[in-house]
């Protein structure tokens, strides 16, 4: 009887002390989006990409991805590296493409920002970095030439290892936002 009271106790110590686990689905969900009203689908539009170079290798493949996705429409794009380098990350920019293209060659300009979500302690536990669980948002700003905002949105991205594992998606996703009339949900 002892001992069966004994596993009781243990047991009921065990769930009630038990930590909360916290739900990670890995994917692509558009959080905020807010267009003026004045808002129209852009004929040409340069993409650049602000950051302190830790991404670097994930604004290279998310630049793939979207000349891909804009290849199939009449859109011109265009992609400007703009990182603001710290002497961490010197190393990561030395591959990146030529930053020839000018503002002026384009009717709008996506101001691609990152910025970090406050990670969960059980999340930053892992035995292999590959299962490694990240969370980061992507800000999106576009003006036109006159320099006035025009859209603005927030896209969360959840990926293990990396957000580059994601960039497919992201890039389908900026589509939507710039080419129809997208509403906050899952990708």
């Amino acid at each position: 009887m002892k001992n069966f009271l004994l596993l009781l106790l243990i047991l009921n110590i065990s769930i009630v002390y038990s930590q909360e686990k916290i739900k990670f689905d890995k994917g692509v969900r558009l959080i905020e989006l807010k267009k003026a009203k004045n808002y129209s689908i852009p004929t040409s539009i340069l993409f650049q990409f602000i950051d302190d170079g830790h991404l670097t290798n994930y604004y290279k493949k998310l630049d793939k991805q979207l000349k891909k996705r804009f290849r199939k429409t009449t859109i011109k794009i265009g992609v400007k590296y703009d990182f603001i380098l710290s002497e961490i990350f010197k190393n990561n920019v030395y591959k990146l493409p030529s930053n020839n293209e000018k503002r002026e060659d384009y009717d709008f300009q996506c101001i691609i920002t990152t910025s970090f979500a406050k990670v969960p302690k059980s999340w930053k536990t892992y035995r292999n970095v590959h299962l490694r669980k990240t969370q980061h948002y992507l800000n999106l700003k576009v003006f036109d030439k006159q320099e006035n905002l025009l859209l603005t949105a927030k896209v969360d991205v959840h990926a293990n290892y990396t957000i580059a594992t994601q960039s497919k998606k992201v890039s389908a996703i900026i589509k939507e936002i710039l080419i129809n009339n997208l509403q906050p949900s899952t990708l």
